[in-house]
């Protein structure tokens, strides 16, 4: 794949493939490296976009991967979230950074920011969107902050959410990592 960048660097997807091979075989600052040059030589490309943003998340970087996103136009198609979930997952790590400084404000702002669908992303909000990690979130804070009544109320939504949809029902592999690794420990 590398030959096939230097013989023929104007194919967008060559950028993308030899981004993620570099990914999954564990560096990851190669793939951001990558997906940065093909976003910057192919503006307006949403695929390499999210893949940029994507790889900035890896890295740790989530302001600017949401720098990226906010600026990024997917196009609506069926089953696309790609751009949401980057979005979800970026502002989750936000809050849940500050809340380990104790920024609890900044936190239950991003876990706000988190709940929105916006609208350049392709995705609109389903119709009983699950925000049980959201939920899990305010409740340590809460907890923290010594609010008993908001954190019951925040325990109670994620006890109903999962009552009508079963404890893992509507999350993906990527959502139920994020609450593995991230929330549940914690």
């Amino acid at each position: 794949m590398q030959r096939a960048l230097e013989l023929d660097p104007d194919q967008w997807r060559i950028y993308r493939d030899l981004a993620e091979i570099y990914y999954r075989a564990g560096d990851n600052g190669t793939a951001l490296q990558l997906a940065a040059s093909g976003a910057e030589r192919f503006p307006g490309n949403y695929i390499l976009e999210l893949a940029y943003s994507k790889y900035l998340t890896v890295s740790g970087d989530y302001q600017k991967s949401l720098d990226v996103l906010e600026k990024t136009n997917v196009l609506p198609f069926e089953g696309e979230n790609t751009g949401q979930r980057l979005h979800v997952y970026n502002h989750l790590l936000l809050a849940y950074e500050q809340y380990e400084n104790g920024e609890y404000e900044q936190a239950l702002a991003h876990i706000e920011q988190s709940e929105r669908y916006p609208e350049n992303l392709g995705s609109g909000a389903p119709y009983d969107p699950d925000y049980r990690d959201q939920n899990r979130l305010r409740k340590m804070i809460y907890d923290k902050t010594g609010q008993r009544v908001l954190s019951l109320q925040a325990e109670q939504a994620i006890e109903d959410y999962d009552l009508k949809h079963g404890e893992r029902g509507g999350r993906s592999l990527f959502d139920q990592q994020f609450s593995t690794m991230v929330i549940r420990p914690f």
